[in-house]
């Protein structure tokens, strides 16, 4: 048992409702801070209240911030406002000087407003450019505060000129929760020098976001349980791009038998939905129909990624939220027409939001296949004609601009797909001020693929962004030589099972997906349809077809069966370097843990590596909790009222944490040097208890 030394306890009247350790030297100024009915106390390492924070409106502190490094701010919220004092060496500053305040209860240097209520509240771990909201909303959002050359900051001269006058600070950016916010921590990345966010939700979600750069708002990583739609959406791409490639083994230009043609011409239309006869249109009807449809789509999805409209919606969204005539209506708990606007962007957003994910992953086969009519001809006695609509002449009158006007358009809404596919549509990922950076695609698909552990599902990193840019490829290059080689259906053949040959031979080299069960049967898939394209090319170039039928039902039986019992067979004895082994023994099954936890309520900066630790994995041993592992959280389990600070014992040495802890921040190793004894990497832990609870915590 780890041996520890009692330095002091401090009682409050209320229950403390957090703890957190003062940046600094903690024998000049206060060592540590608590919330307690309703305002902040700073505390002496002798138990003494040094300072006590409250808002000047007499309203209720909430929740509070410290920034991690020495001369930094303290941020508190409550209710409706946002409140900010400066500090240096645990004590609190001046607004207009850099000298220590010798007031009991000094007023806070600024407050900011915040229309939807404060739930928590976080600063810039460097200084004070940004502050970080959660709001009541389930939305957090950060705000610049930091004066631009001086222009409206709060003082000319001291703290107060590091800070904007309320009512100018600006919204960079919101990051949507699914979920109530228990708490919020910013830190520093050591690896990239970047601040990251971290939200710890009631539902025991963690969430980490990217607070700077090019993809700031994105989510880096999460730890939570998955929900059926992202365990269902990569399967349903698979299969879904299996039945859009597959029924062109079908298609016009092949000659089945007739047991097999029928249904798989009604397949083939279903799939594309060919549906001119049943809609009761003629073909001329239909193909112009299909045609301004198509070229409409095209065009909204070009304009909306070359303008970023999706960025912008979200940034007008915020704008509108802080325009004074919003503030009046929820005052007046009126819905008038800044509520309106509000509610029309959010639906244009989820409406531009859902057409782009549909054009990045379900619609480019039957985008492509239309665009693919338009410059197919063919010769009859009268000229040439569009092949999907004989009454209209090629290149002649609308056709002729049709083919002009869908070249360049096609062109760049091919490329500017790209970036969106590989991310499945998610234009939260996709960087719309560098669309045509093929770094930053790449960058974006390993990010979104390894946001989360997917469990069967969970892609490679490595080949996160080839396997989505490939499948994008095949289903542009399929529907558009199948269109154009119609006259030549054996070249067309050749050419398709070439290209979906390369597909499955891509996927047995590079795995697509960890588990290899579903790498497996995305194998099986991918030969099913390499099968299907040679029975096909076998129809057409033989004119005995019963030998494609014998082939095409003989080689599907084979990869089924043969599927099926590698899937098996991987299932319940998985091959590794020391040859077979039960999976249930394997270190695979070990690094799927249960991601899930009961509720994180607390986020603590341990050190400046621990939200690093946490995204990469490779937080210390010793410093994971109990039910997930994350170095930089603990789990509030009891309100207390009182707060033990410990003495004399090693972070490496962390003593378990009691049932009715509250919470517990352990102090840097550099602000630990006036405590004797000193020994090592020493550190101080403040705990906030309940009064029961007995004085050794080990």
């Amino acid at each position: 048992m780890l041996k520890v030394t009692s330095i002091c306890t401090v009682q409050e009247f209320r229950a403390i409702a957090k703890v957190q350790h003062v940046p600094g030297s903690i024998t000049e100024g206060a060592a540590m801070a608590t919330l307690a009915d309703g305002s902040v106390t700073l505390w002496t390492l002798r138990g003494q209240r040094f300072a006590v924070l409250e808002e000047p409106n007499g309203g209720s502190i909430t929740c509070f911030n410290l920034s991690p490094e020495d001369g930094g701010w303290l941020s508190a919220g409550g209710n409706t406002e946002v409140s900010i004092w400066p500090m240096r060496n645990g004590r609190v500053l001046q607004g207009d000087s850099w000298e220590p305040s010798d007031m009991f209860k000094p007023p806070p240097v600024v407050q900011y407003k915040v229309t939807d209520g404060v739930r928590d509240v976080a600063m810039d771990p460097r200084g004070n450019k940004f502050i970080i909201v959660s709001r009541m909303d389930n939305v957090s959002v950060m705000i610049n505060v930091l004066p631009d050359s001086g222009a409206h900051a709060v003082e000319e001269e001291g703290p107060g000129r590091k800070l904007l006058v309320r009512g100018k600070e600006q919204v960079v950016v919101s990051m949507k929760h699914w979920g109530v916010v228990n708490a919020i921590a910013v830190n520093m990345d050591e690896y990239v020098d970047e601040p990251r966010l971290l939200t710890a939700l009631e539902d025991g979600n963690l969430t980490c976001w990217d607070l700077e750069g090019n993809d700031i708002g994105q989510r880096v990583a999460e730890l939570r349980s998955l929900t059926a739609w992202e365990l269902f959406v990569p399967m349903a791409v698979v299969v879904t791009t299996f039945f859009q490639v597959t029924v062109f083994a079908f298609g016009p230009s092949t000659s089945w038998e007739e047991e097999i043609e029928r249904p798989a011409t009604k397949v083939y239309k279903i799939v594309l939905l060919d549906f001119d006869l049943a809609l009761g249109l003629s073909p001329t009807e239909f193909f112009f129909s299909t045609s301004v449809s198509v070229i409409v789509q095209m065009v909204l999805f070009v304009f909306c990624s070359m303008f970023g409209l999706p960025q912008w919606i979200a940034q007008r969204k915020y704008k509108v939220r802080s325009q004074p005539s919003f503030l009046k209506e929820v005052d007046s708990k009126k819905f008038g027409a800044a509520h309106a606007c509000h509610k029309f962007l959010s639906v244009m957003e989820t409406v531009i939001q859902s057409l782009m994910a549909l054009c990045a992953t379900f619609l480019p086969v039957l985008t492509f296949r239309t665009c693919a009519n338009f410059y197919d001809c063919i010769e009859r006695p009268e000229g040439f004609v569009v092949t999907a609509a004989p009454e209209v002449r090629c290149l002649e009158g609308v056709h002729l601009a049709l083919v002009i006007v869908v070249l360049p358009i096609g062109l760049l809404y091919s490329v500017l797909l790209i970036p969106h596919a590989v991310v499945q549509g998610d234009t939260n990922f996709v960087v719309y001020t560098e669309l045509f950076k093929p770094r930053v695609w790449q960058e974006s698909a390993e990010r979104y693929s390894t946001l989360i552990f997917q469990g069967l599902v969970h892609p490679y990193k490595q080949h996160a962004f080839w396997h989505p840019l490939a499948d994008l490829c095949v289903k542009i290059s399929i529907p558009c030589i199948s269109i154009l080689t119609n006259q030549m259906p054996i070249t067309q053949m050749i050419i398709l099972s070439a290209i979906v040959g390369a597909h499955f031979v891509m996927s047995v080299i590079w795995l697509q997906f960890i588990d290899r069960s579903i790498s497996a049967l995305v194998q099986g898939i991918r030969l099913l349809t390499l099968c299907a394209m040679i029975g096909a090319l076998l129809t057409v170039a033989s004119d005995d077809k019963s030998k494609a039928t014998s082939f095409l039902v003989m080689s599907s039986c084979l990869v089924s069966v043969g599927t099926t019992a590698r899937i098996v067979r991987i299932k319940y004895c998985e091959l590794n370097d020391d040859g077979p082994m039960l999976r249930g023994t394997s270190t695979a099954k070990e690094a799927r843990i249960n991601c899930r936890h009961k509720s994180l309520g607390n986020i603590v900066h341990s050190s400046a590596s621990a939200l690093s630790g946490f995204v990469r994995g490779n937080s210390p041993r010793s410093n994971q909790t109990s039910r997930g592992g994350v170095s930089s959280a603990a789990s509030v389990t009891s309100k207390g009222s009182s707060v033990e600070v410990i003495s004399n014992c090693t972070k490496d040495e962390m003593p378990s944490r009691h049932s009715s802890l509250s919470g517990v921040f352990w102090s840097p190793p550099a602000a630990v040097h006036d405590v004797p004894p000193p020994s090592g990497d020493q550190h101080i832990l403040f705990a906030a208890t309940h009064p029961d609870v007995p004085e050794s915590l080990a």
